[in-house]
C-alpha cells in the first residue's frame, strides 16, 4: 500500500473520531489494530502534526495569542540537547493558516505542510498536504469537510484524497456521510475506503438512543457481495449522559455474539475522565483480560497536565507518560514524553516539545536563544535579568504551570519573586522570536 494512502485512512480514523467523539469508530476494531501494529509511526506523526490544528486552544493574553511555533527535542536535558523537529505556522489569512514541518539534520530541512482553511465560523473545511521532495513542495493528501448547519463540531461528510503521480490528479481514498435526526444526534454513519489493506470497503454504523438520549447500541455492518451484512454490535452503559462501560461483540447470527473488546471509564469528581480501562475476551479463560490502563490529572485549573499509558496485554509490559505543562489559559508550555524503566523503576525523557506563541503577529521562526542567565541563585525575592526592553517574562512552578504574578515587566533589570513559596521555578522571557529560559531555585 502507498504511503499517502496509509497515511490519508489513519487521517480518515482521526477525523471521523473526532467530529463524532460520543460515537464508536466506524472501522472494525481488527482494522485500527492492524494499522497500530503495522503503521505506528504514521499514526503517531498524524497526531503530532494535527494536534495543534484540531485544539484551536489559544486564549488571549493582553493581545492576539497565537501559536507559532513547537520544537521537539529528543534525549532533552537543560544543558544538552539535540533538536528532532519543529512546526511554524503562518497566518496568511483570517481563515488560512499554513504549518510547515521541519526536520533536524545538521541544519533545518523541510519535510511537509499542510494549509488549513476554515470558514467563518472558524470551522475546519479544507486541509491540503504536501511533502518536500527533491527541492519542491509535491501533493499529498488532501481533506474536506462539510459542516453540520451551525455546529462547531459535526460533520455532514468528509472526503480524503491523495495524490496520484502517475495520473497527475486527486484520487479518492476516503468518504463519509452521517445522517442525522431532529435532536441533531447521529442515527446512520457511512464510510467507504478505496483500497483499504488491499481491497475497497464500504462500512455502515446505525445508532440507537434510549430514553435518555443516549447512544446505547450501535451496529455496524459491512457490505459483502451486494449486501450489508452485519458483524459488530457495540453496547453502551451510562450514567450522567457519561458512557461507563462499553463492549464489542461479534455478530455471529441473529441469536448468537462473541465478546470482542470491553472498554470502562472513570470520571473525576468534575466529570472528567480520570480512567480508562481497555479489556481483550480470551477464549483460553473465558474471561475478560486487562490489554490497557490509561490515567489522567489534572491541575486546579482542570487541565492534564499527566496521561499514563500502561500496556499490560503482550510479552513485554510497558508504561508511558505525556506530561503537559502550560503558561496560563490553555496555552501549552511543553510536552513530555517518557518511558518507565522496570529495571531501574524510574522515568526516562524521550522528547519534550516546546510551544513558542506571539502576542500581536505570527513569528516565522521562533528559536531558543539560549540559557537565561540570572543571579543571584538561589534568591529570596529579587532576580536580576538581562536588560530587555519590550520583552514578555514569564514564570512558571516545576510543573510548567504559571504561578503569579503570571507575567511580570522587567523592572530594572530584575524581577521580584518573593510572595512565591520556596522551590524551583522556571523563568521565560521572550522578544521577538527569540526566547530564553532558566531555572532559579526560591529559598
Amino acid at each position: 500500500m502507498r504511503f499517502q494512502t496509509m497515511l490519508t485512512t489513519c487521517w480518515g480514523i482521526f477525523l471521523a473520531a473526532t467530529l463524532s467523539a460520543q460515537n464508536q469508530s466506524p472501522l472494525h476494531p481488527s482494522a485500527q489494530q492492524h494499522l497500530q501494529e503495522k503503521a505506528p509511526q504514521l499514526l503517531a506523526h498524524l497526531n503530532k502534526v494535527l494536534q495543534p490544528l484540531a485544539s484551536k486552544g489559544v486564549e488571549e493574553r493582553g493581545g492576539i495569542s497565537r501559536l507559532d511555533s513547537t520544537v521537539t527535542y529528543t534525549n532533552y536535558t537543560q544543558n544538552d540537547s539535540v533538536p528532532a523537529y519543529k512546526i511554524e505556522f503562518n497566518y496568511l489569512s483570517d481563515n488560512m493558516t499554513v504549518q510547515t514541518e521541519y526536520i533536524f539534520n545538521n541544519g533545518w530541512e523541510r519535510a511537509s505542510r499542510t494549509a488549513q482553511t476554515t470558514d467563518n465560523l472558524d470551522r475546519t473545511i479544507l486541509a491540503l498536504s504536501e511533502v518536500f521532495e527533491n527541492g519542491v513542495w509535491v501533493p499529498d493528501s488532501k481533506a474536506e469537510v462539510f459542516p453540520h448547519g451551525n455546529s462547531l463540531t459535526l460533520t455532514d461528510s468528509f472526503a480524503i484524497s491523495v495524490w496520484d503521480a502517475d495520473l497527475n490528479q486527486w484520487t479518492p481514498a476516503l468518504v463519509s456521510a452521517t445522517s442525522y435526526d431532529d435532536q441533531d444526534r447521529a442515527v446512520v454513519i457511512f464510510t467507504q475506503f478505496n483500497d483499504f489493506l488491499g481491497q475497497d470497503l464500504a462500512l455502515l454504523d446505525e445508532l440507537s438512543y434510549d430514553a435518555n438520549g443516549d447512544n446505547f447500541l450501535t451496529i455496524q455492518s459491512i457490505f459483502d457481495q451486494g449486501e450489508w451484512t452485519p458483524f459488530t454490535r457495540i453496547e453502551t452503559e451510562f450514567e450522567n449522559h457519561q458512557p461507563v462501560v462499553s463492549t464489542s461483540n461479534i455478530i455471529i447470527d441473529d441469536m448468537n455474539t462473541l465478546p470482542q473488546t470491553k472498554t470502562e471509564t472513570e470520571y473525576t469528581p468534575t466529570g472528567q475522565t480520570g480512567i480508562i480501562r481497555n479489556y481483550n475476551w480470551s477464549f483460553e479463560t473465558f474471561d475478560w483480560v486487562l490489554e490497557q490502563t490509561t490515567g489522567y490529572l489534572y491541575d486546579n485549573e482542570n487541565r492534564v497536565w499527566s496521561e499514563v499509558v500502561e500496556v499490560s496485554g503482550g510479552d513485554i509490559p510497558t508504561r508511558t507518560w505525556k506530561q503537559t505543562g502550560y503558561y496560563d489559559g490553555d496555552d501549552i508550555h511543553f510536552e513530555a514524553n517518557h518511558n518507565w524503566d522496570f529495571a531501574t523503576n524510574t522515568w526516562v525523557l524521550l522528547d519534550k516539545t516546546f510551544f513558542y506563541y506571539s502576542n500581536t503577529t505570527s513569528s516565522n521562526d521562533v528559536v531558543n536563544a539560549g540559557p537565561l542567565p540570572m543571579s543571584p541563585n538561589p534568591t529570596t525575592g529579587f532576580v536580576r535579568l538581562p536588560a530587555l526592553d519590550d520583552a514578555r517574562v514569564t514564570v512558571l512552578s516545576a510543573q510548567g504551570t504559571a504561578v503569579q504574578p503570571a507575567q511580570v515587566s522587567l523592572n530594572n533589570g530584575r524581577i521580584d519573586i518573593s510572595n512565591l513559596p520556596a522551590g524551583v521555578y522556571y523563568v521565560s522571557v521572550q522578544k521577538g522570536n527569540q526566547r530564553q529560559t532558566g531555572a532559579i531555585v526560591k529559598q
